[in-house]
């Protein structure tokens, strides 16, 4: 077999084609190594061309590609990388980490389970270190200014007087081409056409802003940020100074006003990531349509059908986790349970060493499997809680669950736990699970602080104030005179005026959006509250009927409410704060 008759035969070198033959009659063939022929001797070293072997590891061969149609499939590759690096310089600039991108080769290095080239880099902690890199390339772009002006000062001075007699306010910084506006944008990096982009509506000078990870924004996908919103920005270099010295605060000033806009609760409901949705099991196995011979599989193929894993339920929760392992739900779903007191209104210790031992083998007993997380349900005020946090490390130690949790504790008294778990090497507290609903946003600020300053997540449950948003006002004066009916999450709502008041302001609210009340709610806690499952957040979800969860993980999944609607909701809730 004439292995030669198997190769492509042709190259480039220099951007001229050249065949095998011009190679083998050439008497200076050694002019050729190092270019893009395949001879059938093995690969030769890479010289010039470098993009070369790139194209040909992810692009095959094909002999009857056009030139047409090579330039389409280059065109459509640098489209790709250019959004790429928009995405990631947005992502930066936003305090977000930075999509991996699937790479190989040799210098490709494992970090955790993805690939990525080089050291980890990625954006800074806090703004005080962002600022710092800021002004350090600042620094940079003064003293390669202070070169450049000695070399141009007259021909600065000439678009200066050229530029101020046109516009009124020229801005001449490096490399850069004057605006209509006044607003020069420089044309380094992606700032300027690349790839057949052209330049955006609000282009940020790239070396300033760029290079501190702000970069190009892509305004297809912030629309507001293509005008008014960037106004702001773009103006700030319309007063700088025609040489090419940067003042020192001028990027920090950038900085600033780039963050200001985008930790706006627009931007930020933007930018934030879908919460996890958790259904509640509270009355699995306590009610009849929940228990394991009637119709709890409807539930849970419900829940599997949307992608939901988790389910949430507690020694507290009667038979609920019996119910679970009876259906064997721990094989197809995440089992959250908590150590709870036999009755809320005990009077004798229930979190000692012996009782968190015993009662955690019996729930992993009932459940049939493991616990995703173990939350201490309440504090035990009659119990040190170094006894219990002991405790909870020696069933952690033995395989019981994955993650430690606590409800029911105040924000000083987490810190306390966070910080003695640390100290003595035990699981650290992962995720506090506590009430909140449009009408009850008091942790965002009692609590939330506490918990993202430790690294916990917060799982939300009664997202609906316990039924009570989705009810009518008359329902709701019905539900006065009989109280046991309302569940402990609703009740505090019933008895005071304000609330109601607040009730008939959501209902004519979510008439006017054409949406109904109780969807109102767990929309706006899934897409627009102050959880984000950036920081691991998610809603505890219940339900009466099949019906009913279906419809309310299809309303979830419907996505955010208008803007209007937003407003509108804010209002009610300092109507009652």
């Amino acid at each position: 077999m004439d292995l030669l008759s198997t190769i492509r035969k042709t190259g480039s070198r220099g951007g001229v084609n050249f065949s095998w033959d011009e190679v083998a009659n050439s008497s200076r063939r050694e002019n050729y190594l190092g270019h893009s022929l395949k001879a059938p001797v093995g690969r030769w070293q890479q010289g010039k061309d470098l993009n070369w072997y790139a194209k040909a590891g992810t692009t095959p061969a094909n002999a009857d590609e056009t030139e047409e149609e090579r330039e389409a499939r280059e065109r459509k590759e640098e489209l790709r990388k250019v959004k790429e690096a928009e995405e990631d310089a947005m992502a930066r600039a936003m305090g977000l980490p930075v999509k991996q991108r699937d790479t190989t080769g040799a210098n490709s290095i494992e970090v955790g389970n993805k690939r990525q080239i080089g050291p980890a880099s990625g954006p800074p902690d806090d703004a005080a270190e962002m600022t710092k890199a800021v002004a350090d390339q600042a620094a940079d772009d003064q003293r390669r200014g202070r070169e450049k002006s000695r070399h141009t000062e007259a021909e600065a001075a000439t678009e200066r007087r050229e530029g101020d007699a046109a516009t009124g306010t020229a801005v001449v910084t490096g490399n850069t081409e004057t605006a209509d506006s006044g607003v020069a944008r420089e044309r380094g990096g992606l700032g300027g056409k690349k790839g057949g982009i052209e330049d955006t509506e609000a282009a940020v000078v790239a070396g300033t802003v760029e290079d501190a990870g702000i970069g190009m924004i892509d305004t297809a996908a912030a629309p507001d940020l293509r005008s008014a919103d960037m106004q702001g920005v773009s103006e700030a270099h319309a007063g700088d100074s025609a040489s090419d010295t940067l003042e020192n605060d001028r990027p920090i000033t950038m900085l600033s006003r780039l963050r200001e806009r985008w930790t706006s609760p627009h931007y930020r409901d933007m930018m934030r990531r879908p919460v996890a949705t958790i259904f509640g099991g509270t009355r699995i196995g306590n009610r009849e349509l929940f228990k394991p011979e009637t119709s709890l599989e409807s539930f849970l193929d419900i829940l599997r059908a949307h992608g939901i894993t988790t389910i949430d339920t507690a020694q507290a929760y009667g038979s609920s986790e019996d119910a679970l392992g009876k259906v064997r739900a721990g094989e197809r779903f995440t089992l959250d349970t908590k150590w709870s007191p036999s009755s809320w209104t005990e009077t004798t210790p229930w979190a000692t060493r012996d009782r968190i031992v015993e009662t955690a083998k019996d729930s992993i007993a009932r459940l049939g499997a493991p616990a995703g997380t173990f939350y201490l349900h309440k504090m035990d005020p009659l119990t040190p809680f170094p006894e219990t946090l002991a405790a909870v490390n020696e069933v952690y130690q033995q395989g019981h669950f994955r993650r430690f949790g606590l409800s029911g504790f105040p924000p000083r008294d987490i810190e306390v736990v966070y910080q003695h778990c640390r100290d003595g090497g035990y699981p650290l507290p992962a995720v506090y699970q506590g009430s909140y609903n449009p009408l009850s946003r008091d942790k965002e600020t009692a609590l939330f602080p506490t918990l993202r300053k430790l690294g916990m997540a917060f799982y939300a449950f009664g997202p609906s104030a316990g039924g009570f948003l989705g009810k009518t006002v008359a329902q709701v004066q019905e539900m006065r005179n009989n109280m046991d009916a309302a569940s402990a999450t609703c009740k505090p709502y019933l008895c005071d005026s304000k609330y109601l008041n607040a009730l008939a302001q959501w209902n004519a609210l979510a008439e006017r959006e054409g949406v109904s009340a109780a969807e109102m709610a767990y929309r706006w806690m899934a897409h627009h509250s102050a959880l984000d499952g950036r920081e691991g957040d998610g809603v505890i979800i219940g339900t009466s009927s099949p019906e009913q969860l279906e419809d309310t993980l299809k309303n979830i999944e419907r996505g955010p409410l208008s803007d209007g609607a937003c407003d509108a909701i804010q209002n009610i809730w300092e109507s009652v704060a």
